[in-house]
């Protein structure tokens, strides 16, 4: 899978999704909001926030916490933490 970075703090998903908790909460975000055409994902509606994987609880400083939405980057490294592949989003 291609990479995504958020808009705000320009981490990529390596540097967002430290734990384990973090790749299974935005597989279940991915899940819940993919759109697919012919079984090919297409688009993410709506798109997922960078606080939506990382819960408040987690987060070192409270007053950083960051909302930035993930943008996907087709030309970026893929994730080396995870492998992600197509076959979660079913």
């Amino acid at each position: 899978m291609p990479n995504a970075r958020c808009e705000n703090c320009n981490l990529y998903l390596d540097d967002i999704c430290t734990k384990q908790k973090h790749v299974e909460k935005l597989i279940y975000l991915l899940k819940k909001r993919v759109k697919k055409f012919a079984g090919i994902p297409y688009n993410i509606t709506p798109g997922i926030r960078h606080n939506e994987i990382v819960s408040a609880s987690s987060w070192n400083c409270l007053h950083s916490m960051c909302d930035g939405v993930l943008y996907y980057e087709q030309f970026a490294e893929n994730p080396r933490n995870f492998d992600f592949n197509l076959d979660m989003l079913e």
